[in-house]
């Protein structure tokens, strides 16, 4: 019963330290499961930013989240919509680019190579 109101408490208040830590430990573990080396030193600098200090790798991801912020998301999505904005909307108004672009979004950032 607390796990579970903690979880929703969390979730309505996505910005605070503890929600933010909740995330990076949910990552880190779904990283390690996966087994790679690769995922194991990502999981390991996520625990590092969450509980111990920012790590630029961790703090620098390119995909809009609360441990970003706010403005710096908005200052992104404005830049990228000012360098990119017709390109962008044509891309989302095409269903098979969109398709695609759904895809990627649905695996990690590290999986799109």
């Amino acid at each position: 019963v607390v796990a579970s109101i903690l979880d929703k408490l969390q979730k309505a208040l996505p910005f605070t330290t503890k929600a933010s830590r909740a995330r990076l430990l949910a990552q880190s573990e779904l990283l390690l499961a996966r087994g790679s080396s690769e995922d194991a030193l990502f999981a390991a600098l996520f625990l590092v930013h969450a509980l111990v200090r920012p790590c630029a790798v961790v703090a620098s991801d390119i995909n809009p989240s609360w441990e970003k912020g706010v403005v710096r998301n908005l200052q992104e999505f404005k830049t990228m919509t000012d360098c990119c904005g017709p390109q962008i909307a044509a891309a989302l108004s095409d269903p098979k680019t969109k398709s695609a672009i759904d895809a990627l979004n649905a695996v990690d950032l590290r999986d799109q190579v």
